[in-house]
């Protein structure tokens, strides 16, 4: 069995586990599902990528787009932050230390 955990308005999956080992929050669903694997579900590792409506995993690609324009977003602004902290006379080297720390 393969345990499900999801949000009872959203639709979106909380957690999904072989194990029956996760306590259910407030607001949410369990459901068990056959299966020993979350690919033998189709699933792929981040099962935080899917709603499950109508007893079936819907990929949210709203979720997916959402999650890769903010990390572009914040690609951008690192790329800006380091563009400012070499304009203020720092060095690469400078700059990676800074980030170290």
């Amino acid at each position: 069995m393969v345990y499900v955990i999801y949000n009872d308005s959203t639709k979106e999956i909380y957690t999904a586990s072989v194990k029956d080992d996760t306590v259910v929050p407030s607001g949410y669903t369990k459901v068990e599902e056959a299966g020993d694997s979350l690919e033998s579900l189709g699933l792929d590792d981040n099962v935080c990528n899917y709603k499950y409506i109508d007893n079936d995993f819907v990929l949210n690609q709203d979720k997916i787009d959402a999650d890769a324009a903010a990390a572009e977003q914040q690609a951008t602004d690192a790329a800006s932050a380091n563009t400012k902290l070499i304009d203020l006379g720092l060095t690469q080297d400078e700059i990676d230390a800074l980030k170290q720390s």
